[in-house]
């Protein structure tokens, strides 16, 4: 088997159909036994002898064919963005925020033209432009599947509440119901209070929101909130 062939088969075997092929995410060089610009340009050469299809530079996958149409798939946008800003499988590093987790949680009507996002995939804040456009910005700690909803609640107090069409206890309500079952300890969210403005701490308080943030606590922790 040819050294194209096997790649393109040990792709085939990781990633199937449909998925997004990121070159930069890639470790080629342990995954495939290849430096990044040869695994680039085997990738190319795939993609001209139609073996892969490509979606925007340096992002490939495999596509599927619809007989009846005679037609290949289409890599879903969402797909591509997700995988390279929000998470991979398990592993979180990023989350929305913003208009669309404002309106996800019901709480506004308006629906957002650019979607913005929350990641540790950058180290400054840029946009992105598909279909849709999507607004990038670096995080002020780090992202896991642990604590991307606290993030999302702490920046929904912090810049969002000017977004909000109901009342404040319906707010309250949805929040609560949203974290439910998310656990962190005492260090763990001190951690990420002390790296959000002074408002944010005011904003827990002001609205009502402390008991929220103590019932995240997991037992035996004890967290203090420090206007």
């Amino acid at each position: 088997m040819s050294k194209m062939a096997n790649l393109e088969k040990n792709l085939y075997d990781d990633f199937g159909n449909n998925e997004p092929i990121i070159i930069k995410e890639i470790d080629s060089e342990n995954r495939y036994d290849m430096d990044k610009d040869s695994f680039r340009k085997y990738l190319s050469r795939l993609h001209e002898e139609d073996k892969i299809e490509r979606f925007d530079n340096g992002i490939y996958y495999f596509a599927t064919l619809n007989q009846y149409f005679n037609e290949k798939s289409k890599l879903s946008e969402n797909k591509v963005i997700e995988k390279k800003y929000i998470r991979d499988d398990n592993v979180v590093y990023g989350y929305i925020t913003g208009y669309s987790f404002v309106n996800y949680l019901g709480l506004t009507t308006q629906v957002p033209q650019v979607i913005e996002i929350v990641t540790g995939k950058i180290s400054k804040s840029m946009t992105e432009n598909f279909s849709t456009s999507y607004k990038l910005k670096k995080t002020r700690v780090t992202i896991t599947k642990d604590n991307y909803k606290f993030l999302q609640v702490l920046d929904l107090l912090t810049d969002y509440m000017p977004l909000i069409e109901v009342d404040i206890r319906v707010v309250k309500d949805k929040v609560f119901n949203y974290l439910k079952g998310i656990k962190l300890t005492d260090t763990e969210i001190k951690k990420i209070l002390i790296a959000y403005p002074a408002k944010t701490s005011k904003s827990i308080f002001t609205a009502g929101f402390d008991e929220i943030v103590y019932s995240l606590k997991k037992e035996n922790d004890n967290v203090s909130i420090s206007e």
